[in-house]
């Protein structure tokens, strides 16, 4: 049922993304300190709703990774030591 409605927002919001940027095809100034671009309005629409998109997907990959190690140590220490051999045994430690 949340897969549903997730499907369901991000068509609403892709729509609304498309209508919203084909309505905005006029040229704009940009201005950066010393330097102008006329550039299409739609990219400067689209250029922070990609940047916000790549950061999203950045940090969620940033958090699982640090959620599976974190996880990941814990089971290693639940797990008991395995038996070391002979060779493990008798090596001399610094």
């Amino acid at each position: 049922m949340g897969r549903k409605i997730s499907n369901i927002v991000l068509i609403v919001l892709v729509a609304t993304v498309t209508i919203v940027s084909m309505t905005n095809l006029q040229p704009v100034t940009f201005k950066v300190l010393f330097f102008s671009f006329q550039i299409p309005l739609i990219i400067l629409f689209y250029f922070p709703l990609i940047t916000g998109f790549i950061a999203g997907y950045v940090t969620k990959g940033i958090v699982t990774y640090r959620k599976n190690k974190r996880l990941n140590a814990s089971k290693d220490a639940d797990m008991p030591e395995k038996k070391k051999s002979r060779k493990e045994k008798n090596k001399i430690k610094p």
